[in-house]
């Protein structure tokens, strides 16, 4: 169905899109499943009962928590479980907890379509405004670019009929991470490394313009295999409050909030810092900051006082030998860390969570942290205790503490520069939704006209504030593919690319991070030349900074890069490089991993190995059903893949359901007008017409081509796919004039949104002349062909099926004039490249020997010519059902042939 589905800064899976001619058989990579951002949030499982009491608001005396939060169903109001009704409807189950937003049930669906148990969360109505509703809609589209291991999904969102809003979240099974910690006794060590990947997934939504705004250990769940998930990203700032009013946000836990949410000053990401840090201080003292204390006692602590160092209270509460020595491990850098992050001024604090996950990595490693400015005892302390083999070499110490110093100062500079970046790009982001919200501006801008205003803002007020335009620039490149904007996209992103490179040097997580999307969008634009580079750059730079499974996922990008050169073997060991790096970091169940199954499984139905596709995309899809609600855009995307590659092996009976239930699941999902629906109707129409339901097929092609030019307009490069699939179909009904008409249309746009030299307009202009050919006008198709070759041995090589495809199709021009000499030429030559690139049992295997096979017995070269028949006959024999036009028709050849 689609094409491409994308791991945070680079390539996710293409989901196919089916067509039957070479080049123009796959979307461009669509953002609505990675190369997109992927829609992967989630949300909690339950509250946290000891907490509830800071933040629960009790209902009114008469009214219970039930009748206050939930609409309940009249069928189900006596003896079926209760029900929230919005767009799909959810029973729920047990109540697993409440806290200050609302309750917490565990729910299934109604229609019983999950087989796996789910969160519902009930806001409670009396925090919801007006245009709650509304902002919860908008928020969780924001939240969609979240896509961490270690963060939940949501699910789903909305209101329900009257009016109550509600979250469909992920149910993670997992216990707070502060009991989770003391349950299993754990060490120091391993405490440590919890909170740095819990640092880790806040910076990855910091990063995405997303603040948690209520970090605590309820909302860090800890499952049985070590792994944490955050929950409730983001849901802190949906919560309204009163015009002009400082108090906190309802949603926050005062314990866990910083100075300037308790004031009801606006969160920002040095929020999340504080409350990483009161994290990290219970995590190693067992206690909160400030004990005990609770309303305005609490709030005039968090504001006024310095709590004790986490040392200082452990030794306070110290009742035997192994207490103080634990005590004495925090004395000095975790001391300091946590000083560091509960700063009370925000400007004081960590710039970001990376770099508070970086100095736990520092202490965890040996080295000296950015928390403490010791001095050279300190730095050699530390080096010493790294290298106590080396602590006689004094003059190297030296040199190292002096290169240090200098390296120190430069970070301190930058790091600055990042905090003032990334709160300058959520300002910028925050005035550009300004414009979006119906409430504060009834002129409100399509998404569009928002990534229009955020264009004018890099050329204008931004351009000197380069720190800003960096995180700005390569937003706007990312929601510009989404929007199937793929030059202006690619555009955006270098200037993001060149802006990181000169503010950072180019050996920088955030130049690979640019690079990474650019990569991304160059493949969906249909350059894998050029994102081939940036994506080997891009892993490389990943690589060399110790961040595995970013470059995992530039891996899964480049291989679809390569995959589009024709560099097929290149491609499947780059794919399964980045297989095994998932699967080492992740487990082989983690969700993440679908993508890359799913190329996996792409790459060997292009080669025609339909047996190893089939296994790619079962695995792909028994992941997502796993870890996805049934009718998630990716699950559809993956009973897509299966059913072209059960169409592809003729089992046309198997293809039809599926195709047909991704086709429902995206239009309950998307509604009816979505591309993807489109896309669904698409590959409809080619199972269809293959089946020889050729009215079906135009039908249901017609309905792709009216979708697309909908959502698009008359130029846009999805139109054009659907105009070539129908002209196939027209082609097949005999009306080869309007297939001719249809694939002009079709190759003029790809030659004015991509270019002349481009491997996609010489695709089409292939498409075309194939059209001429059945028209019989082989004057028309003969100069269509040859510039096209010109671009594809150019950009492609000279080995690529697409070549293979040009050359079989000149062959039988000349054939059809009768230069039998110069025919058999080319359709060696194609036979020859689809023998070295192609599975043995592919079809277009099958027609090259065909081809070749009837010139050769035609030109008295029996023997031969019967050993290519056959050959091919028993392909289409395997392949094709019984009474296939394609074996009825060969068979009688065969049966022609004198002996």
């Amino acid at each position: 169905m689609s094409e491409e589905t994308t791991h945070d800064a680079t390539a996710a899976p293409r989901a196919r899109r089916d067509g039957d001619h070479q080049a123009l058989d796959r979307l461009p990579p669509h953002v609505g499943g990675q190369l997109r951002a992927r829609s992967h949030l989630g949300r909690e499982r339950g509250g946290d009962a000891e907490l509830r009491a800071e933040v629960e608001s009790p209902p009114a005396a008469d009214e219970t928590p039930t009748e206050k939060l939930l609409h309940v169903a009249p069928a189900a109001a006596q003896n079926d479980p209760p029900r929230v009704a919005g767009e799909r409807s959810y029973e729920l189950v047990e109540e697993l907890g409440r806290g200050g937003m609302g309750t917490v049930y565990r729910a299934r669906r109604a229609d019983g379509e999950l087989d796996y148990p789910v969160a519902v969360k009930l806001i409670r109505r009396d925090l919801a405004s007006g245009a709650f509703a509304e902002r919860l809609r908008a928020e969780c589209r924001v939240l969609a670019r979240l896509n961490h291991p270690n963060v939940a999904r949501l699910l789903d969102g909305g209101s329900n009929r009257e009016g109550e809003p509600f979250l469909v979240m992920e149910l993670v099974d997992g216990e707070p991470i502060d009991r989770y910690c003391e349950h299993r006794n754990l060490g120091l060590r391993r405490r440590l490394e919890l909170l740095r990947d819990v640092c880790r997934a806040v910076h990855h939504a910091h990063q995405k313009l997303v603040i948690h705004g209520d970090l605590k250990p309820g909302n860090v769940l800890v499952s049985d295999d070590g792994r944490p998930k955050l929950l409730d990203f983001g849901i802190a700032q949906l919560l309204p409050r009163s015009e002009g009013s400082t108090a906190p946000s309802p949603a926050l836990t005062p314990s866990y909030a910083s100075p300037e949410q308790v004031r009801g000053e606006p969160l920002t990401t040095a929020s999340d810092v504080y409350s990483l840090g009161v994290l990290l201080y219970e995590l190693l003292t067992g206690r909160r900051p400030y004990g005990e204390a609770r309303g305005e006692e609490l709030r005039h602590a968090i504001c006024e006082q310095q709590p004790p160092a986490p040392s200082a209270a452990l030794l306070a509460a110290a009742g035997d030998g192994a207490t103080r020595r634990r005590a004495r491990r925090l004395r000095g850098d975790l001391d300091a860390i946590v000083a560091k992050a509960l700063a009370k001024d925000p400007a004081e604090r960590y710039p970001s969570a990376e770099e508070l996950a970086a100095d736990l990595t520092r202490h965890l490693d040996g080295f000296p942290v950015a928390a403490r400015d010791g001095g050279p005892p300190y730095r050699a302390g530390r080096l010493i205790r790294r290298h106590r083999l080396l602590s006689a070499l004094s003059a190297l110490l030296v040199v190292a503490l002096l290169a240090f110093a200098v390296t120190a100062r430069l970070q301190a500079e930058r790091t600055a520069r990042q905090r003032d970046r990334a709160e300058g790009a959520l300002a910028v982001v925050a005035d550009m939704f300004e414009v979006s919200d119906p409430d504060a501006n009834p002129q409100a801008l399509s998404a569009q006209q928002i990534v229009d205003r955020g264009l004018e803002l890099l050329d204008g007020e931004l351009a000197g504030k380069p720190e800003v335009a960096a995180v700005v620039a390569q937003e706007l490149g990312r929601i510009l593919r989404n929007q199937g904007r793929y030059q202006e996209s690619v555009k955006v992103l270098e200037r993001a690319v060149a802006l990181r490179r000169a503010l950072y040097g180019e050996r920088h997580l955030e130049v690979a991070s640019a690079l990474g999307e650019l990569g991304t969008s160059r493949i969906m634009l249909g350059d894998p030349q050029a994102a081939e580079r940036s994506l080997r750059q891009a892993e490389r730079l990943f690589r060399q900074l110790g961040h595995d499974l970013e470059a995992a996922a530039a891996l899964n990008g480049l291989g679809l890069a390569l995959e589009d050169l024709g560099r097929l073997a290149e491609a499947e060991e780059t794919l399964l490089q980045a297989l095994a790096t998932y699967e080492r970091l992740l487990g082989a169940e983690h969700p993440d991993l679908a993508d890359v199954l799913s190329n996996l499984g792409q790459l060997y139905h292009d080669r025609g190995d339909l047996a190893a596709a089939e296994r790619y995309h079962r695995r792909a899809l028994e992941l997502r059903r796993k870890h996805l609600d049934a009718e998630h855009p990716d699950v559809g995307e993956s009973i897509n893949n299966l059913a072209l590659v059960f169409k592809d092996q003729a089992r046309y009976e198997e293809a039809e359901p599926l195709l047909r239930q991704a086709l429902h699941l995206y239009r309950a999902r998307l509604g009816d007008r979505h591309p993807d629906v489109g896309i669904a109707w698409s590959n409809l129409g080619n199972l269809l017409r293959e089946k020889g339901d050729l009215a079906g097929a135009e039908q249901a092609q017609r309905r792709a081509l009216s979708i697309f030019l909908e959502a698009g307009g008359e130029d846009n490069v999805d139109a054009a796919i659907a105009r070539n699939n129908l002209a196939r179909t027209l082609l097949d009904r005999d009306r080869p004039a309007a297939a001719v008409a249809l694939l002009e249309q079709a190759a003029a746009t790809f030659e004015r949104q991509l270019g002349a030299g481009h491997v996609t307009t010489a695709a089409a202009q292939t498409n075309l002349a194939r059209a001429l050919l059945a028209a019989g006008r082989l004057a028309d198709a003969e100069p269509l062909l040859k510039a096209a070759e010109a671009v594809f041995r150019s950009g492609l090589g000279d080995q690529h099926p697409r070549l293979a495809t040009n050359l079989h199709l000149r062959g039988e021009i000349h054939a059809a004039r009768g230069e039998m000499a110069q025919a058999e030429t080319l359709l060696s030559q194609a036979l020859e490249i689809r023998e070295a690139s192609l599975e043995p049992d592919h079809l277009d295997l099958a027609d090259s020997r065909a081809a070749l096979g009837r010139l050769l017995v035609g030109r008295g070269r029996r023997e031969e010519g019967v050993r290519l028949l056959e050959k091919a006959l028993a392909v289409r024999r395997a392949q094709l059902p019984a009474g296939d036009p394609r074996i009825v028709e060969l068979a009688a050849l065969l049966e022609s042939i004198p002996p």
